[in-house]
């Protein structure tokens, strides 16, 4: 209930008509069974309380609403250092408890980009330069202002001065910081970078050093999960030394409180985050459990740390972490009991396989909205990985703790989780050599979602209430699946991306086949990282049949490069576009594409691509190309599909588009133009825009581009016809169709 209210004000619905239905709904629910149950009433009051808890914690500040609008801001603020990580050029910084050196108005925490490491606990001021996070501009690319929102985090601050007001007094935080340094360094020391890397990821929650290749591989064999500090690792260290304690003759209740009491340092000193905050909270109850001689309910102990989280942080309940996190302790509690019940599952290896299932299923959806991809055996591969986590955390204890005394004693204790992790290693490799063994499924919409859950729901309540009578609701999750994986969007759409300063233009066939025109920034670092891939598989699109480019200067292909090189996206054909001068970029790329396993060939005048109702004809340059500078060189193209037409025209200028002026007008009008060379004045010439005829503009640009794209008089220019116009700098990604 209290998520429920959550919910209900993100949906910006009336909270009294809420509350109202669902008084009466248990009004009735009490007449129908002829008694009074006033613990039923309480789910009104956690509605309420969730929904004007979310009202309090949404609620913005007047600074950081001004940075929302836009722009940056100087500033002066001072706040205590909640966590440090460390990044590739210095330290991102974490603040909380912030306040405005101005009127010493509290505001939310941030995010402060330092050049020096300062121990958490420090209070700082800091003068310097405040800004919002960005948006996603682009489908499926990353949302960096709801996730900080959801961690409680407002903005970000880039500082010109920092000053060290009072060191941390909090003699706890000093020791755990201490102790993680120690064991950080011992683990360093005892095994090498990569095997250490994993180890101070799973012991001390430090991924800022993380193998980029093992992290890699282990996430696409489904196994990422090992490398966050979560149940897995709480249980293992926490129960270990409750059930030591306990053989060793203590006592119940000393043996709890000294657990609860090494776990709760545990969480302090690798940062609380958010799956060991439920593993510790679930943990407490689990050993107050068993020392007040009572039973342990799962499900009452994962309730009681959502509520806790969630009262502090409402916002959670968006969080990709918090959903995985409960979303797998809700597949064991639900899905994995009644079906083993229902399916008479007793073994240790049957029963693994459906635990592991379970957790699948009841995470699928999470996975699939957050990552678009799901790794296909990492049922199987999870069932040979778990098991062997405790020889994983034993040995980097006990190595991490030797390596401090002596490093060969260290390098003996760590040496059979080294030989574990290298396991894994084979796993996972042996997995991505398998074809298909990711597969790329798309981001599903909203309501297969709920129709997902809702199907899980109701075979996992009937399993419940006819006790393992009947075992065919086990089979409901194969249409849940394939319903949850149906894709409703193939037919023909066309999305100018936004990729900064550059062009990239993904259009889909009417027959689903997929065609990126360019893909190229010259001021957006990672393009390919940050926008292309998580574009194209947000989409489901694993495979690109065609890859036009219109001409080879960066802004048009660095994200190509890394697109060919990396492989998770296959590309069919490449086509180069025809030209008389083949320099160092061009043939760099040819190289690249034909490295890739691509077919590449040379696009010109004439020739036409189709894929079912879409035809996609180029119309200059002429074959051996038709000017030596590769803008005038630039390929144009004619985008036709069921009547609708496009107009993409690279980077020529008004020479090229007064010699264009006449093939254009055969295709016209356009309901798209592509506005050339990112909207500059010296291209879009009145002839040329007047002979498209076009019902819209799109000029892609940067945000505050250093060449003052799109130009004044193009501007004025394209208003003179009536066109609607779009910009990828003001608006993100524009999109037709789809």
């Amino acid at each position: 209930m209290l998520s429920l209210g959550i919910i209900a004000h993100s949906f910006a619905v009336p909270c009294f008509i809420l509350v109202f239905f669902l008084v009466l709904s248990l009004v009735i629910h009490t007449v129908y069974k002829r008694r009074v149950s006033f613990f039923y009433f309480i789910f009104p009051l956690l509605f309420i309380a969730g929904y004007f808890i979310t009202l309090s914690a949404s609620r913005e500040s007047s600074f950081v609403r001004a940075l929302n609008g836009g722009g940056r801001r100087s500033c002066e603020i001072s706040g205590t250092v909640q966590k440090v990580q460390e990044t590739g050029n210095g330290y991102k910084v974490t603040l909380e408890n912030v306040r405005l050196a101005s009127d010493g108005g509290r505001i939310e925490n941030c995010i402060a980009y330092t050049d020096e490491e300062y121990g958490r606990g420090a209070l700082l001021r800091i003068k310097g330069t405040a800004a919002a996070f960005d948006t996603a501009k682009n489908p499926g690319e990353f949302d960096a202002r709801k996730y900080y929102h959801t961690v409680k985090v407002g903005f970000k601050v880039y500082p010109e001065e920092i000053a060290v007001e009072k060191e941390c007094d909090s003699l706890v935080m000093r020791f755990a910081d201490r102790i993680s340094k120690k064991l950080r360094d011992s683990l360093y020391s005892v095994t090498d970078s990569a095997s250490a890397s994993v180890f101070a990821a799973m012991l001390l929650g430090e991924k800022d050093g993380l193998d980029s290749e093992l992290s890699g591989l282990f996430a696409d064999g489904g196994i990422g999960h090992i490398l966050a500090i979560s149940g897995l690792h709480v249980s293992l260290i926490g129960m270990g030394l409750y059930r030591i304690l306990r053989k060793s003759g203590a006592e119940y209740i000393f043996s709890m409180l000294i657990g609860s009491a090494v776990i709760i340092f545990y969480g302090v000193m690798t940062g609380n985050g958010t799956s060991t905050v439920r593993a510790i909270i679930m943990y407490i109850a689990a050993v107050y459990a068993n020392a007040a001689g009572r039973t342990y309910d799962m499900l009452s102990a994962a309730s009681l740390a959502a509520m806790a989280m969630l009262v502090s942080n409402p916002m959670l309940l968006y969080n990709c972490g918090f959903q995985l996190s409960f979303g797998a302790v809700l597949g064991i509690i639900f899905i994995a009991g009644n079906a083993s019940k229902a399916l008479g599952i007793k073994g240790k290896i049957s029963s693994a396989f459906v635990t592991s299932i379970s957790v699948q299923a009841a995470t699928l959806p999470v996975i699939m909205w957050n990552y678009y991809e799901i790794p296909v055996l990492s049922v199987f591969i999870n069932m040979l990985v778990v098991p062997l986590m405790t020889v994983v955390m034993v040995s980097a204890v006990a190595g991490g703790i030797a390596g401090i005394l002596n490093v060969c004693a260290g390098s003996f204790c760590i040496g059979p989780g080294v030989f574990v992790i290298k396991l894994y290693k084979f796993l996972c490799t042996a997995n991505a050599r398998i074809p298909c063994a990711v597969w790329v499924c798309g981001r599903p919409k909203a309501w297969q979602i709920a129709l997902y859950y809702f199907i899980l729901a109701v075979a996992v309540f009937v399993l419940k209430k006819y006790s393992g009578r009947y075992k065919a609701p086990v089979l409901a999750f194969v249409p849940a699946f394939v319903l949850l994986t149906l894709r409703f969007d193939r037919g023909f759409e066309a999305d100018f991306l936004y990729v900064g300063q550059g062009d990239g233009i993904f259009i889909r066939g009417g027959n689903g086949a997929a065609f990126l025109v360019d893909g190229g920034s010259s001021d957006k670092k990672k393009l390919y990282e940050y926008t292309l891939e998580p574009f194209l598989m947000s989409k489901g699109v694993a495979k690109l049949d065609y890859a036009i480019v219109t001409h080879c200067d960066s802004d048009h292909v660095s994200g190509l490069f890394d697109l060919l090189r990396k492989g998770k996206i296959s590309v069919d054909t490449v086509y180069m576009p025809a030209s008389p001068v083949h320099d160092e970029a061009y043939d760099a790329l040819w190289k690249t594409a034909e490295e890739a396993g691509a077919k590449v060939r040379t696009i010109y005048c004439g020739m036409r691509l189709t894929a079912g109702s879409t035809e996609i004809t180029c119309i200059y340059p002429e074959q051996g190309g038709s000017d030596t500078e590769r803008n005038g060189n630039s390929t144009v193209l004619v985008v036709e599909n069921n009547g609708f037409s496009m107009l993409l025209t690279g980077d020529i200028g008004k020479e090229q588009e007064k010699e264009l002026c006449g093939a254009v007008s055969r295709f016209a009008p356009f309901d798209v133009l592509k506005s050339a060379h990112h909207g500059s004045g010296n291209s879009n010439s009145s002839e040329f825009i007047m002979a498209a005829s076009p019902g819209s503009i799109v000029i892609s640009c940067g945000e505050d581009n250093r060449y003052g794209h799109p130009h004044e008089e193009a501007l004025e220019r394209m208003g003179e016809f009536g066109a609607v116009i779009y910009r990828t700098d003001k608006q993100g990604a524009v999109v037709f169709g789809g």
